[in-house]
């Protein structure tokens, strides 16, 4: 019997194909956070972008930069993290921005610099070394929801601007520690 190199390169081509087909997950609106009045509205009014990240597994790793270019632009950022080491860093300017970042497990750590006004951001993470750091300047009519369930927890939200702003924090348990600094700069 002889052996064919190219149908087997071929077979296993096609195996490998299917494969990813078939175990891949498509980032759904289902998946992320749901709850405190369905958070985040699922279509933009404007031209902006959006981005949809879905990490599942070990080294979760995340950077979004988001710049609007004119007046009616809105993005979305909508991420889920589940296990291990997780890292989501988000970078956002402008108006009527929308973040969503949900981290399940392991070592997360949040981290949102922002520049603008009418911005939506909820953030929770359930469980581990938690840390979430977020750099606000120039903002008005924001809302923030920071959820952290368990283990060492830290929240460090810096914001400059004092109309309208909504922060919701919620911690559960373990090593808690929330610094809140608002100035009208």
């Amino acid at each position: 019997m002889k052996f064919n190199f190219k149908k087997w390169i071929t077979v296993l081509s096609i195996s490998c194909f299917l494969a990813t087909g078939l175990f891949s997950q498509t980032l759904t609106q289902d998946d992320l956070i749901k709850t405190a009045d369905e958070l985040i509205e699922a279509d933009l009014n404007g031209n902006g972008n959006e981005a949809y990240v879905n990490q599942i597994g070990i080294k979760n790793t995340v950077s979004i930069v988001q710049d609007q270019q004119g007046t009616s632009s809105e993005n979305l950022v909508k991420v889920l993290q589940v296990g291990k080491r997780n890292l989501a860093a988000v970078k956002q300017s402008g108006m009527l921005n929308q973040t969503v970042v949900l981290q399940n497990g392991n070592r997360n750590e949040y981290t949102l610099n922002l520049e603008g006004s009418e911005n939506t951001f909820v953030i929770k993470q359930e469980g581990r070394r938690n840390v979430i750091n977020q750099n606000l300047t120039n903002t008005s009519n924001t809302y923030i929801e920071l959820i952290q369930q368990g283990n060492d927890n830290e929240i460090t939200h810096t914001q400059d601007g004092l109309t309208e702003q909504n922060i919701i924090v919620r911690q559960v348990g373990d090593n808690m520690s929330v610094q809140v600094i608002q100035s009208n700069n």
